[in-house]
């Protein structure tokens, strides 16, 4: 009896150890801003003063950049958008900042897979990034909300990796306890990447080879509709917006079309604008696969810049009661039907 007792205390104690050791190395992570999604402090400062959001995934946070809308619109903007973040991510991280903030309008960005990622698909990396973003308190409730136990390990093991990687940073004197580097929600994705591999060499050779998933994920379109409601409630103006793509992929992709459709119905609900800018008329003008694009899918910083301030004349000139509809092709297919790709 006495053995086994001593071997109890033996393992009590190094479970409390290692936790004690798990929570400091996973306290230097959370504590600091040292990766490009850590803002919660700028989110924290600017509390209180904005009143213009965009909500999307890793398409809205490297298209839509707040000190050009600020300046271009008269707002005060903050970019939310979570790199494959869910539309639960999206709406929860959403639902605090209206909560304390006077926001008047909220830009939803919606892609190609906004309702068709499924968990399984999607994985835990939006989690991941939205924790970062979140106090302990909330952070621990949406943790113990969204998780599986089954899965509490892989979590554990990607909060220690960055634990111990800000341990590097500290000792080499690099760590920061604020992300200098933010800018306001927005973050461009591989900039100044050279591989241009994925751009077709020849357009006509490409021309719609593949389609992405069209079978909606329910809680995604859920978690969609309960964001419309939140901004309704708050009497919040919503315009739904599409970034543009790559030409290489719109070129690829056969069924375009089939998103566009659903959320013009969803926008035509709710009576809200939809704007799909793939559809611009001066899209192949305005923006080049080898200039504005770090891959397929996201702008560069300099077709950011281009798009944004595409997005504060088209949303100014729906403020103001006009309609940019002779600017934009009704369907994929008319777009097409311009390009110099098509069969």
């Amino acid at each position: 009896m006495h053995n086994f007792r001593k071997t109890l205390l033996t393992i009590i104690l190094f479970i409390v150890l290692a936790a004690v050791f798990s929570g400091v190395i996973m306290a230097v992570y959370f504590r600091g801003e040292n990766f490009y999604y850590q803002d919660m402090k700028e989110r924290n400062e600017l509390s209180g003063t904005l009143d213009f959001m965009v909500s999307g995934a890793s398409h809205g946070m490297t298209s839509l950049i707040p000190t050009i809308l600020d300046e271009d619109l008269d707002v005060d903007s903050y970019n939310l958008s979570i790199a494959n973040g869910s539309l639960r991510d999206r709406y929860t991280l959403l639902e605090k900042e209206i909560e304390r903030n006077p926001v008047d309008t909220v830009v939803i960005e919606l892609s190609y897979d906004a309702l068709t990622k499924t968990e399984d698909e999607r994985g835990y990396e939006g989690e991941f990034y939205l924790f970062a973003k979140l106090n302990l308190s909330d952070r621990i409730r949406y943790f113990l909300k969204v998780i599986s136990p089954l899965d509490y390990d892989v979590l554990y093991s990607e909060f220690m990796d960055k634990g111990l990687e800000c341990l590097k940073l500290a000792d080499q004197g690099e760590w920061t306890g604020v992300n200098l580097e933010t800018d306001k929600g927005y973050s461009p994705i591989n900039e100044g990447n050279p591989d241009q591999s994925w751009i077709a060499d020849d357009y006509s050779k490409h021309y719609n080879l593949y389609s992405f998933s069209d079978v909606i994920d329910e809680s995604d379109l859920d978690y969609l509709n309960m964001t419309l409601d939140l901004c309704e409630e708050n009497d919040i103006d919503v315009i739904l917006v599409t970034i543009p793509l790559s030409e290489t992929v719109i070129c690829e992709q056969s069924n375009l079309d089939v998103f566009r459709e659903w959320y013009e119905q969803i926008a035509e609900e709710r009576g809200i604008p939809f704007v799909d800018f793939n559809l611009y008329k001066e899209h192949w003008e305005m923006f080049s696969d080898e200039e504005d694009f770090n891959d397929n899918l996201h702008l560069s910083v300099e077709g950011a810049e281009k798009f944004t301030q595409l997005f504060s004349e088209i949303y100014s000139m729906i403020q103001n009661g006009e309609d940019p509809g002779n600017l934009f092709y009704d369907s994929y297919e008319e777009l097409e039907a311009h390009a110099d790709y098509t069969p």
